[in-house]
């Protein structure tokens, strides 16, 4: 499953989809992590929708400013938001293991 609507260019040995919604435990974890690095701090919204996490997601400590949606976003191993302060939307619908 990939994100409907996704503007990421589909990363090598992803099936024609990019990292973030490539939904394979063998998937380049440090490719991975850039690409969710890379996300664009400067948009009104931040989409984390559909992203798949084969890793750990570790969110604490991080104050969100801007709306952010998990939207149906897989969580395979432990997500961490310990301490996490949100200043505007936040979303989970959807999102599980």
């Amino acid at each position: 499953m990939y994100a409907r609507g996704c503007i990421l260019a589909p990363d090598n040995g992803c099936y024609g989809r990019c990292i973030l919604h490539y939904d394979s435990p063998e998937k380049d974890v440090a490719l991975f992590k850039q690409r969710l690095e890379e996300k664009d701090p400067n948009v009104e919204r931040i989409g984390l929708s559909w992203v798949v996490f084969h890793t750990d997601a570790d969110f604490s400590g991080r104050v969100f400013k801007k709306d952010i949606y998990f939207r149906f976003t897989k969580f395979y191993m432990r997500a961490n938001f310990n301490h996490t302060e949100s200043r505007a939307e936040v979303s989970f619908r959807g999102a599980g293991g």
